[in-house]
């Protein structure tokens, strides 16, 4: 094969690996914030937490929780998320950007 070829066939198939890589790219990192009324182990109550979860509706952060004066801020262990009820919970009107 001519150098010419191979190079014009490499450059075909490096831009068609990143438009399927790009493609993909945008649903892998969407996320939705959710909220739920779970109980919280630390407070001892129920609180209202706000969260992140992944496309497979996964919990994978904490956006905010009642159990604290400031809401966005959330100094614990986080055991909300592993709560059952995270899995039910409806997405909030917010989507995470």
């Amino acid at each position: 094969m001519p150098p010419a070829f191979t190079a014009s066939l490499l450059v075909v198939l490096v831009a068609l690996l990143l438009v399927v890589v790009f493609a993909g790219l945008p649903r892998r990192l969407r996320m939705t914030i959710r909220a739920a009324r779970v109980h919280c182990p630390r407070a001892r109550r129920s609180v209202l937490v706000r969260y992140l979860d992944d496309t497979e509706g996964n919990p994978v952060g904490l956006v905010s929780c009642s159990a604290f004066a400031d809401r966005s801020i959330n100094n614990c262990e986080r055991e909300c998320l592993r709560s059952p009820a995270l899995a039910a919970a409806p997405p909030s009107a917010k989507t995470a950007d």
